[in-house]
């Protein structure tokens, strides 16, 4: 498991504050779901079941997904980061 830090973290233009970075699976940490997610697998904030280690804490990753694409992401101090 790597720790990712803000030095890995570079702009992102489409959403102002955000972030993007560059994470390979191998890299973050699986963590279980508790409770399944119903729904169809569409929406704004779908919970991933991984986990990455940003400036020393485990931050949940999310997924915004709409049609065949998604997003995955997760906030810090209200900071938007995208994983790519």
């Amino acid at each position: 498991m790597k720790l990712f830090t803000d030095n890995d973290v570079t702009p992102h233009g489409a959403v102002a504050g955000a972030g993007s970075m560059y994470a390979d699976r191998s890299e973050l940490v699986q963590s279980p779901i508790p409770v399944v997610q119903k729904g169809d697998g569409y929406g704004a904030k779908l919970r991933t079941g991984l986990q990455i280690n940003f400036n020393g804490k485990l931050h949940s990753l999310y997924a915004t997904c709409y049609s065949n694409a998604a997003s995955v992401w997760f906030k810090i101090n209200g900071r938007t980061i995208f994983v790519n």
